[in-house]
């Protein structure tokens, strides 16, 4: 498994970098990853998201890789978890969101059927609103 470490520019210590293929065939044996004997859930409903539709919905930027992740580098006992990254037009990166179709404070349901891609961006631009 090719793993490499980076930083991140957000407020996310980034701690390695995977291909999505390889994230999508560790799911196939296990929802659960190891990391540092910290569990990283590959079975949650952002990941299963990612994996059926990597392009946001809006502008159609397409997530490339996955980070495992923890916040700050104050939290160093912060649980890691997977974000997506991919890159718009300007080779800028931009993080990859599950989005709530119907936002909760509309009455929309926490259900794969009520999510889609979009990207930190979009997301940001669409806020509450119903699309």
């Amino acid at each position: 498994m090719s793993k490499r470490p980076i930083k991140s520019p957000t407020h996310y210590v980034t701690l390695m970098v995977y291909d999505p293929q390889e994230i999508y065939e560790m799911m196939k044996v296990n929802d659960f990853y190891y990391f540092d004997e910290l569990r990283v859930n590959l079975g949650s409903a952002r990941v299963k998201l990612f994996r059926d539709n990597p392009y946001c919905v809006k502008c159609g930027v397409k997530g490339t890789e996955y980070r495992l992740q923890r916040h700050g580098k104050e939290r160093n006992d912060a649980i890691p978890h997977l974000n997506m990254y991919g890159y718009d037009n300007a080779n800028q990166e931009v993080l990859m969101t599950k989005d709530h179709i119907i936002p909760k404070s509309k009455g929309g349901r926490n259900d794969i059927s009520n999510y889609q891609t979009l990207c930190f961006i979009c997301n940001a631009n669409k806020a509450d609103k119903v699309e």
